[in-house]
């Protein structure tokens, strides 16, 4: 156990030290601004490379995985603008694209502005006319692979209409033309130079809620070697699991280094050509987990999720990066597997809010996801999430021993491995009696759950029958009810309350009697942390359910705040039959109420 204490340190997360773990429990994400609208600009022109740009004769010319040099410049042009708006709408599929290829400035200025202003209702980003401030952002993807590098004044290069000159635009234009929330990706050498730029002129910008993703530095220069695809960051965001399968086959461990494996080597020497044989290496679609694809992307997702909790210790700015918005969040996990993949190629990739890149590339967590696709080629079942449950529970009896007051407890690091964990419904009650555990017996246990988003999956889990997880999905939302009642409102949708219900009084599959009541009692006390809710249907509820010596030992929650409210006195005079019980146990329950002018509670 002594052994885990150097790993809490480095990967632990601060329970006490946080500015959000205060007592305003802000562990809701209140604004979410999602990304309805993207501008896609590609400037490749085809066959001509830019002055400044020098490659060597193998260099990898993939973009978007197809080889521009293979078919006509036009349409290869077209592909590789069809393709990439393809990648971003599996992250993002109901938002609306216009793709630019090698486009005008004016074609920018009218494609950026049309995506404000177009579309009717909820689908326009801000209606002509007026000056109220969006609550929805706009994507700005720049692939400069075939014009100069941005200027350090941050200017992007563009094209003339007869592809005789390279024309500058100012970002601060295209940022004006955001007019609002945005995100820029930038796939260019230099990419730090526009960079630099949006943030000299964010101050001076509609709205500071801007994010950055840049391929590299500004004095550096996007790798050019043969065994990555042109476009390496914009694969990195788009299609990470090709990236990390196929880098991982061209410089990772062998898979015949796997004991009991089979070796899935193949010569790689051609990298000009699309992956398949990296997909064929690992078969099975991306959102099926049963399959060897899919279960690598499940742990991938599960890897840069947990390095993203170990190395950003600001839960506020962990939420509002990968909790708040499903594209922002996705692009900003797949950007830690770019950091990784490019830094050894000689590119950092920066960000704006900045990223600590030394503590992403050095999570030892790239290692085990290294071990994990080497099991997959060489086809071993992968062992990586009841390995890390057993480890966080590892951490968690470990935490259990910390003095509080000497030693601040840190919630262990792979805390965010148990939330995909209960997607899987073999891996479900294990994580539930895992996350249960962490949240009962460490202190802060609970804040930290909601910060690194359990409450939603508990909420859905709401909805399932399964006995097998009942006891510790209970044990959970009793702590998180006794930390903040305002959950109240949330379980008040969808008849959500329900669940505790039957869980007291009508559930009778229960494995046996000390369970039955442990389940029940449980189930009690969370609709004892309802009472004083305004939702009618939770009154009528508890009014209609909460009788006999169920309803004694609530008696007391719900006389001590406002015992003149018109459903609680409905409901002490539905226990009044209570009082006149022959038990003599069960009139001492009954002692808050005894103001009450009743002969029978006497």
């Amino acid at each position: 156990m002594a052994a885990l204490t150097p790993q809490l340190a480095d990967n632990g997360v601060s329970l006490t030290t946080s500015a959000a773990f205060d007592a305003s429990r802000n562990w809701r994400i209140r604004d979410r601004v999602k990304t309805t609208a993207a501008a896609l600009i590609v400037c490749l022109h085809v066959g001509v490379e830019p002055p400044d740009v020098v490659k060597p004769a193998d260099a990898g010319r993939l973009e978007c995985w197809m080889d521009p040099l293979a078919m006509p410049p036009d349409k290869a042009r077209d592909a590789v603008g069809r393709t990439l708006q393809q990648q971003y709408e599996y992250w993002q599929p109901r938002a609306r694209f216009r793709v630019l290829l090698d486009p005008t400035a004016d074609d920018v200025r009218k494609a950026i502005g049309g995506l404000i202003t177009s579309g009717s209702g909820s689908k326009s980003l801000k209606k002509s006319g007026t000056n109220s401030p969006r609550d929805e952002r706009v994507l700005v993807h720049y692939n400069g692979h075939g014009v100069p590098r941005p200027t350090r004044n941050g200017e992007l290069w563009l094209f003339n209409r007869h592809f005789t000159q390279y024309i500058p635009m100012s970002i601060r234009e295209v940022a004006g033309l955001a007019d609002g929330p945005a995100m820029y990706v930038f796939d260019c050498s230099g990419a730090g130079n526009l960079l630099l730029a949006v943030e000299r002129v964010r101050p001076t910008l509609p709205s500071s809620d801007v994010f950055v993703l840049a391929a590299c530095a500004p004095g550096e220069t996007l790798p050019t070697a043969a065994t990555l695809p042109a476009d390496l960051f914009t694969a990195c965001l788009t299609t990470p699991m090709e990236v990390a399968i196929r880098v991982h086959r061209k410089t990772g461990v062998a898979a015949s280094k796997v004991e009991g494996g089979r070796s899935e080597a193949t010569d790689v020497s051609d990298t000009n050509t699309p992956p398949q044989a990296d997909r064929d290496a690992s078969p099975g679609r991306l959102g099926d987990r049963t399959s060897r694809l899919g279960e690598l992307n499940w742990i991938l997702t599960a890897v840069t999720d947990t390095i993203a909790w170990q190395v950003i210790p600001n839960r506020d700015l962990f939420k509002r990066l990968f909790r708040q918005a499903l594209l922002t969040a996705s692009l900003f996990k797949n950007y830690l597997l770019a950091c990784r993949v490019m830094r050894p190629f000689g590119c950092c990739p920066q960000s704006i809010p900045p990223l600590p890149t030394p503590r992403i590339i050095g999570s030892a967590l790239w290692q085990v996801w290294d071990y994990e696709v080497d099991r997959c080629l060489a086809g071993l079942p992968s062992t990586f999430f009841a390995d890390q449950l057993s480890a966080f529970d590892a951490q968690v009896e470990y935490l259990r021993t910390v003095p509080t007051k000497s030693c601040p407890p840190a919630a262990p690091g792979n805390l965010p491995v148990v939330l995909q964990a209960l997607l899987a419904q073999p891996l479900r009650a294990r994580a539930l009696h895992s996350l249960a555990r962490f949240i009962q017996s460490v202190a802060g246990g609970v804040e930290a759950a909601l910060h690194v988003g359990v409450f939603p999956y508990c909420l859905k889990l709401l909805q399932s029958p399964a006995p097998d997880i009942r006891r510790p999905l209970l044990a959970v939302w009793l702590r998180i009810l006794q930390h903040d009642n305002s959950v109240v409102a949330d379980l008040a949708k969808d008849d959500a309350f329900h669940y505790f219900v039957q869980a007291a009084f009508e559930a009778d599959d229960y494995e046996d009697a000390g369970t039955a009541v442990e389940c029940r009692s449980t189930a009690l006390a969370c609709l004892s942390s309802m009472v004083g809710s305004e939702d009618t249907a939770i009154v009528q509820t508890l009014s209609s359910v909460l009788l006999g010596s169920h309803g004694a030992l609530l008696t007391g929650q719900l006389v001590q705040d406002d015992p003149v409210a018109h459903w609680k006195v409905t409901l002490l005079g539905r226990l009044l039959t209570v009082g006149a019980h022959p038990a003599p146990s069960m009139r001492p329950l009954l002692r808050p109420i005894r103001r009450i002018d009743d002969p029978a509670l006497q």
